[in-house]
């Protein structure tokens, strides 16, 4: 993972972001036909998803915001990347039945 290189090279804003990203395109690789630009309505879809998955993308943005306050260290790091983990698994495992898949893309994320 690239996130593990830049902690390497102790490139920690590199490494935030990548694991931002990470987590970021996990949000959005349900498939499903809504348009989520910002990590504001990555937000609100990762909620609607169930509250579980909300509450565990909030620590993605927060290491986003790393990127530009520099806040993280290695050690901060290391718990985010066992965090990106666990939400790529939990993703992966999570059923959408075809009603809820028709209320998330009903629903509008960006008001």
């Amino acid at each position: 993972m690239l996130s593990k290189l830049f902690m390497k090279i102790e490139d920690y804003r590199l490494a935030c972001e990548a694991l931002w990203g990470c987590a970021s395109l996990a949000i959005q690789e349900r498939r499903l036909n809504v348009e989520l630009p910002s990590s504001v309505e990555r937000r609100r879809f990762a909620f609607a998803l169930s509250r579980d998955i909300g509450r565990r993308f909030t620590v993605f943005e927060m290491c986003n915001f790393s990127f530009y306050t520099n806040d993280y260290n290695a050690h901060d790091l290391s718990v985010v990347f066992m965090d990106a983990k666990e939400l790529i698994q939990l993703l992966r495992e999570f059923q959408l039945s075809d009603e809820k898949r028709k209320e998330l893309e009903s629903d509008n994320f960006m008001e």
